[in-house]
């Protein structure tokens, strides 16, 4: 496989192990991803979309998908450590 990050600006050679711990943690995004949409289907049929009740439990779902995306994020750049901000 070719080095794909090389030309990227900011990062380093990555190890097979980085490459592996990077992939599954996107893997596991892909997952996560997907209880994301379960979950605001559920709110969705289960309750009126103009109900107060509905727009609170849209708003838990997205604030986990937020902490998630941060969470997938933070380990992404603690294997890859970029020297970039």
């Amino acid at each position: 496989m070719e080095d794909q990050h090389e030309a990227i600006k900011g990062y380093r050679q990555f190890t097979p192990e980085e490459i592996n711990l990077i992939n599954l943690v996107k893997e596991k995004g892909a997952e996560l991803e997907e209880l994301c949409v379960m979950l605001a289907a559920q709110a969705q049929l289960n309750l009126d979309v103009n109900s107060v009740e509905y727009q609170d439990a849209y708003r838990w779902v997205a604030i986990g998908k937020t902490h998630m995306q941060q969470g997938l994020m933070a380990w992404t750049r603690s294997v890859g450590r970029p020297e970039s901000f």
